[in-house]
């Protein structure tokens, strides 16, 4: 597992740990791991309909074509596919780095798939999908349009 030594991390965590003690009776407080299990699905489960209701707001309210926020190409999944190995090899490249540094000491590559909070890179994926076709798709298309029009 990737250890970092980093204060903010400690610092975040300690704020967490702080909340959870003043929300509820010691017997009835979640765990941080707890957290970690649950956290991703709810968010997760949230996406989706958001992506939905965007990709519905451009086709049946504005009338546009989804090419029109820049889901265009004929071969879409290999792009997608690329942009995912492209962000994977640049944060592992961020993270080689700093273990090379001295800032991350490696214990195992298996433990720290294993963890909960793991399960994490999947809810960031989601995320960043639905936040790049909001803003960087739909956003970035239309303020143009709503400032030059007349």
């Amino acid at each position: 597992m990737l250890v970092a030594d980093l204060d903010g991390e400690a610092d975040a965590r300690e704020t967490v740990e702080r909340a959870i003690e003043h929300t509820k009776r010691p017997e009835d407080r979640p765990t941080l791991e707890q957290i970690a299990r649950v956290e991703p699905f709810l968010a997760d489960c949230a996406f989706p309909p958001t992506l939905a209701g965007v990709l519905a707001w451009v086709r049946l309210v504005e009338g546009r074509s989804l090419a029109s926020i820049g889901l265009t190409g004929p071969v879409r999944l290999k792009t997608v596919l690329r942009g995912l190995a492209v962000g994977f090899g640049t944060v592992a490249l961020v993270v080689v780095t700093i273990w090379m540094a001295g800032g991350m000491q490696a214990a195992g590559l298996g433990q720290a798939w294993r963890s909960p909070v793991s399960l994490l890179l999947v809810s960031f994926m989601f995320q960043a999908t639905v936040e790049e076709v909001i803003f960087r798709g739909w956003m970035l298309s239309v303020v143009p349009r709503r400032l030059m029009s007349p």
